[in-house]
């Protein structure tokens, strides 16, 4: 993933800037807000993870639809190929939920709880409404590769190839989604279950997590990890700024709308 590597010389920030510009030109942020936009990024998160990866996790596999007790708590995220209109990943952040226990918890305190070791980044010590959890990272097939692709439908995707050399780049675009909802939600206390290797890639764009269990199986190796986001907002690259900038402006309106139509926790 290219850029996650460090920049060395002004000619690869030039380089980085003019794939900022055509990642913007090419695909838009949302935020879901009704039913049927909800339903299909569950449509995608069953694909990549209970069929492509076989994960045994909740599902409604008669309509295809991955989802579990968190969906109502979450702000759900995606972002689109504008000239395709195909949806090319998606994530959510979560608040803590109740859930019949005393104390609103977030989903890795489910799975975590006796794995813990960090003495003072655990969820229990913050207050619930200063913390979330982001998850659900799914990419679909299509945009993972960068090569000519056929849907599950049989219709035929032929990107250009300047559209597939962005492809790398939506991951980090959902983790900057993520950067600007948590600024956007004033909840700094950012939890997250992942394999190993992925914080140590994010590093590279000055995301640094901390590890704050103990390595675990979980559909794979995983682990949980923490972020502070004020803290974040100082290490954070700054050849990635306008990258960032431009996601909280599309975020932040739609944002508005789906608290006020909702209702949510934010």
């Amino acid at each position: 993933m290219n850029i996650l590597k460090e920049q060395g010389t002004s000619q690869e920030k030039s380089g980085m800037e003019e794939k900022i510009d055509a990642f913007l030109e090419q695909f838009q942020f949302n935020i879901a807000t009704t039913p049927e936009e909800k339903n299909t990024l569950r449509r995608l998160r069953h694909q990549v993870f209970v069929e492509e990866l076989d994960y045994q996790l909740s599902a409604d596999k008669e309509r295809g639809l991955e989802f579990d007790q968190y969906e109502d708590a979450s702000i759900h995220c995606f972002i689109t190929h504008k000239r395709t209109g195909l949806i090319a990943g998606c994530m959510r952040l979560v608040s803590p939920m109740s859930l019949g226990r005393k104390k609103p918890t977030l989903p890795l305190e489910g799975i975590c709880t006796p794995l813990f070791h960090h003495p003072s980044l655990g969820p229990a010590n913050f207050p619930p409404e200063e913390t979330c959890e982001v998850s659900r990272f799914a990419v679909p097939s299509s945009f993972r590769h960068r090569k000519h692709q056929f849907t599950g439908h049989g219709d035929y995707l032929d990107f250009r190839d300047e559209e597939r050399q962005l492809f790398p780049m939506i991951m980090i675009g959902l983790f900057l989604t993520t950067f600007a909802l948590v600024g956007l939600t004033e909840r700094p206390h950012v939890f997250a279950m992942m394999q190993p290797n992925l914080p140590r890639a994010l590093s590279f764009s000055g995301f640094h997590f901390t590890r704050i269990t103990e390595i675990f199986e979980h559909f794979g190796t995983r682990g949980g990890f923490y972020i502070n986001h004020e803290r974040a907002k100082h290490e954070f690259k700054k050849e990635l700024t306008p990258f960032y900038l431009e996601i909280k402006r599309q975020l932040r309106r739609q944002l508005a709308g789906a608290q006020v139509s909702e209702g949510l926790a934010f």
